[in-house]
């Protein structure tokens, strides 16, 4: 019988930094305001988060794992992300966007706190409010399961 390491593998992601960054690399061309949201497309699917556990985990085999004798357990996808408590179209439309990744099979979504959205009086555009929480929340659940 062949002995194999196992080594899990839980991957934390701030979604907002996460977002931020995908938008700078991949779309730069498009313009904040008028985005519906990149990460899902127009029938609904979630083109990024439907590959994003496999590429990871395939990310990490290829540039951290030297042997042979090492297997590779994905654990969870925990998508930490700020939302607020009193919302409105705008939030509960996030909230269902979210809800959607959290039915996927690898993935749990876990919420923060986000002060209240508003709409700006010079734009007319909604504006979400600063995230609290979610580093927090990020901590917590690294440290529930190392324990």
């Amino acid at each position: 019988m062949e002995l194999k390491k196992i080594t899990r593998v839980a991957i934390f992601i701030d979604y907002d930094n996460f977002f931020i960054s995908y938008m700078d690399k991949f779309h730069k061309d498009k313009i904040w305001g008028d985005r519906k949201n990149l990460m899902w497309d127009e029938a609904g699917s979630l083109p990024v988060w439907d590959k994003l556990n496999e590429n990871l985990m395939k990310y990490y085999q290829e540039n951290f794992i030297k042997n042979d004798f090492e297997v590779l357990e994905h654990i969870g996808t925990y998508l930490c992300v700020g939302i607020s408590e009193m919302y409105g179209k705008e939030e509960a439309r996030r909230k269902d966007n979210f809800r959607e990744i959290d039915r996927k099979n690898g993935f749990i979504v876990k919420y923060g706190h986000r002060l209240m959205g508003y709409k700006s009086k010079k734009d007319g555009k909604y504006h979400l409010g600063k995230e609290k929480g979610v580093d927090a929340e990020i901590i917590c659940q690294m440290l529930m399961g190392a324990f």
